[in-house]
């Protein structure tokens, strides 16, 4: 019998709470960081023994979540000139990314973002590669987070799948099609390189913070607090945030709370939108609904709408 035509889902969205919302098997927020109008555009194909995902996102977003649950997930640049900061490392195009066994989502990524996300079986990893005479791959998916690979290599999986995602003759193997690719760039990946962490004290420190966010998502933050928790002086975690993200803590900060207070609007229907300010620290309503407005392009209560 053929394999029957894998699942499908391909939408653009204009809100980029919508989007997520959309997303199937990964549990994923995002956080807009800058006030240009966001646009978003997500492909899925979901099959037996994987998922393969392709998100395109505009403006510069903050990505916290979780990869779908017992599968291994690898990230591949759909563009050679892809930059962003994810878990602590500073990324570009020809990096393959493995998500550790139970490893989070956490990355600052810049406009122009797009990349395809492999949640595979490893099972089925490892006996496509027993097939193709290749030997080891549990070792290779442990070895690094980040791999840096050949470019000629990682441009053939990219082939793959954007022929998966452009041609729907093609998807009734797409297993197999992505197993076989990810198999092949993983068995040259060790003539790559994995990169360096550099400026290590101040990555830790965005880090730390992001840990401790993460760990606290219903308290209101502050620079204080943000500093203590990370064990470095207020001028470390600006120098951290302005050399890595291209954006003030306070000014992070501000925009981070704006979001809270915005999925809190989202999620409770019914509530204040008074409460929900006062609750993230939002005192001054006028200048609140201002920085509101400016962020997400509408005022709290169209967010209620």
């Amino acid at each position: 019998m053929e394999p029957l035509h894998p699942q499908v889902v391909e939408r653009s969205f204009s809100d980029f709470d919508e989007l997520t919302d959309a997303i199937r098997g990964w549990n994923i927020d995002l956080f807009k960081l800058d006030t240009v109008p966001f646009s978003g555009r997500i492909f899925q194909l979901i099959d037996s023994d994987c998922m393969l995902s392709r998100g395109c996102f505009g403006g510069r977003l903050r990505q916290v979540g979780e990869p779908p649950v017992g599968f291994r997930t690898f990230v591949v640049p759909a563009c050679p000139n892809l930059r962003m900061l994810w878990r602590a490392r500073h990324v570009d195009g020809n990096d393959l990314l493995i998500f550790p066994p139970g490893g989070e989502l956490l990355a600052y990524t810049e406009p122009g973002f797009d990349v395809f996300t492999l949640s595979v079986s490893e099972s089925a990893l490892v006996e496509t590669g027993r097939q193709l005479g290749i030997h080891g791959l549990e070792e290779k998916c442990r070895m690094a987070e980040v791999i840096h690979c050949l470019p000629s290599a990682i441009s053939d999986l990219r082939w793959v799948l954007q022929s998966l995602e452009s041609d729907p003759r093609k998807r009734r193997n797409a297993s197999a099609q992505i197993l076989s690719g990810l198999a092949l760039l993983l068995q040259s990946s060790g003539q790559g390189r994995s990169p360096v962490r550099r400026d290590a004290r101040r990555l830790g420190a965005i880090q730390l913070t992001e840990r401790y966010l993460l760990s606290h998502p219903d308290d209101p933050v502050s620079i204080t607090k943000l500093c203590e928790h990370a064990g470095v002086s207020k001028r470390t975690l600006e120098y951290a945030f302005s050399n890595h993200l291209d954006i003030t803590p306070k000014c992070y900060i501000n925009r981070y709370r704006l979001n809270a207070v915005r999925k809190l609007l989202r999620s409770t229907p019914g509530l204040k939108i008074s409460d929900a300010a006062n609750a993230w620290g939002f005192w001054h309503m006028g200048q609140f609904a201002a920085d509101y407005h400016k962020l997400f392009g509408e005022l709290p209560s169209d967010t209620m709408k």
